[in-house]
């Protein structure tokens, strides 16, 4: 049963797969690179995601026309839009922007501002060792939850122990920071039952219309057009029927 107001398991499911590969072949990526600085990494993240999301727009144009039910697009694609100077990030690496289109039906455009934090990893005698906790400020957590209630953390992890990238919101950062005794850190154990998984996260909940900020100035961020506020990656979700 479709799980969405897309309401087609076989779009749902190609979105699914296409978010699922990208998360598979990102984490793969960063168990070799996770020494690299966090913004390589999200920029080798946001390729990979883009062009997964690439790839499916002709396979779902393809499955409505065989049907006769009208064709559906779907496109992602994203702008390096590093902050120009005097420009405020609010500690936001990405900004993600949905615009839903479906004639007679539903128009919709919702953003969220999104943090990038890698896995603590060190070097050891054996080579990289991956650490069970991720990096987070409290500071920059307040920033971000302080300007809109949609604000999440993308925590890279390895594939090989499933971990991937995992989505949780900064309010629940703010707790789990809370309830640790590192301050500078969350925990891997506590943040896995308290987050989503990339694919889930942007399929169900974005892609859903469950979580994005409506407001006006959000939008304008998600959109490059603030002239205050930047982040340095905007990916735009267009999706439209009819």
């Amino acid at each position: 049963m479709a799980k969405t107001w897309i309401c087609s398991n076989a779009i749902e499911n190609t979105l699914h797969e296409a978010f699922c590969q990208a998360d598979i072949e990102f984490s793969t990526y960063l168990e070799q690179e996770v020494m690299s600085h966090e913004e390589r990494l999200t920029g080798s993240f946001v390729t990979i995601l883009c062009r997964k999301g690439s790839e499916v727009q002709k396979l779902v144009r393809e499955w409505g026309n065989n049907l006769n039910i009208g064709p559906w697009y779907v496109s992602m694609r994203y702008r390096d839009v590093t902050p120009k100077k005097g420009e405020k990030t609010l500690g936001a690496d990405m900004a993600f922007l949905l615009s839903v289109n479906i004639r007679d039906k539903m128009h919709n455009k919702k953003a969220i501002l999104v943090q990038s934090k890698k896995i603590n990893a060190q070097m050891g005698n054996s080579g990289i060792q991956f650490l069970a906790s991720w990096p987070v400020k409290d500071t920059q957590a307040r920033k971000l939850s302080s300007k809109t209630p949609f604000g999440y953390y993308f925590l890279y992890g390895p594939n090989f122990d499933n971990t991937r990238t995992r989505v949780i919101s900064c309010n629940s950062v703010l707790g789990l920071l809370s309830a640790s005794n590192r301050a500078a850190s969350i925990p891997l154990a506590q943040t896995m039952s308290t987050s989503r998984s990339l694919a889930d996260f942007l399929l169900y909940d974005f892609i859903g219309c469950w979580v994005g900020d409506e407001t006006d100035e959000i939008i304008q961020i998600a959109e490059g057009e603030h002239p205050k506020i930047g982040v340095r990656y905007i990916i735009d979700i267009s999706i439209s029927h009819g």
